[in-house]
């Protein structure tokens, strides 16, 4: 009761402001996440949005409806669209929260990563829920939240401060990074194989001859300079591949080494990162000492 007192008051001390300045602040307030269903996404990333408008019933309305598409949706689906499906779905709905002309606003979700769960990680599922939306058929415990449309969010590289949510889905893990060998699904593999393990020479990534294309998405900084060497963006599939030069075949999978404890190639000498006003960035520092962002 004393919670959603306060609540109702400020949301009135709001509402008089916006009369005296002819400005229509957003009604809410930054506060750390302390819910249960995105705790293992959200706690510790700092301020989240809760949304107190009467339209929305406060922020606790989006830890329910977040709960309800847990269970009807996310539940159903498998890697590696699950995992990147709950970042997204706990990033819509607690996005991360800053002040903006001294009023606190959430932000909205980061192009990159949008795209990356649209055209990558859940292409399939993604594009069912499209369908499905086409006629007329919801989820029922969805309340307003609403598919995102990736066209019309920020992007956040090139900005030089915080304009989307990111749920760094697109990040590069440097720990990982390797060019001799693969950890795990050899994601962040960096090396320059360029046949398949049939001894098919690769496709560049950026033609579209012999095979069109339109994955995986430049949004993966794992992309760059890839030409047309193995790579497996986003961890698609269990190994890096290529699409082929060989009309016959679209795309194989690469012959390359696990990494074992020993022989794990250090990216430390070829890759530095730094934090500029709070956004992680990666630096590729090349063989000649040049050096460009992701």
């Amino acid at each position: 009761m004393v919670c959603a007192l306060l609540l109702a008051l400020f949301a009135e001390y709001i509402t008089a402001q916006s009369g005296e300045t002819g400005l229509v602040p957003p009604v809410g307030y930054c506060a750390p996440y302390n819910g249960k269903v995105c705790k293992h996404f959200l706690n510790g990333t700092g301020s989240v949005w809760f949304n107190i408008s009467h339209e929305y019933a406060g922020g606790w309305l989006n830890e329910q409806i977040t709960a309800g598409l847990w269970d009807e949706m996310i539940t159903s689906l498998k890697e590696p669209c699950r995992s990147a499906a709950e970042k997204l779905l706990c990033t819509y709905a607690f996005p991360q929260c800053v002040l903006r002309d001294s009023y606190p606003v959430g932000l909205p979700l980061c192009a990159e990563d949008c795209v990356a769960v649209r055209q990558l990680f859940c292409y399939n599922d993604w594009a069912l829920i499209e369908d499905n939306k086409h006629r007329g058929i919801y989820f029922k415990s969805r309340g307003h939240f609403q598919l995102p449309n990736c066209e019309t969010l920020p992007g956040f590289r090139g900005s030089t401060q915080s304009i989307c949510s990111n749920a760094r889905l697109t990040e590069m893990k440097v720990e990982e990074v390797t060019y001799d060998c693969v950890i795990g699904r050899g994601r962040f593999y960096q090396g320059t194989v360029n046949v398949t393990k049939y001894g098919l020479p690769c496709q560049y990534w950026d033609s579209q001859e012999p095979h069109s294309h339109y994955r995986p998405p430049d949004v993966f900084p794992e992309m760059k300079n890839a030409e047309n060497y193995c790579r497996n963006a986003g961890g698609e599939e269990p190994s890096p591949w290529c699409y082929t030069l060989d009309p016959a075949v679209r795309w194989q999978r690469c012959d390359i080494p696990i990494c074992d404890m020993v022989a794990t190639s250090s990216p430390s000498d070829d890759i530095k990162h730094f934090y500029h006003q709070g956004r992680h960035q990666t630096l590729f520092i090349t063989k000649d000492a040049t050096c460009c962002p992701p």
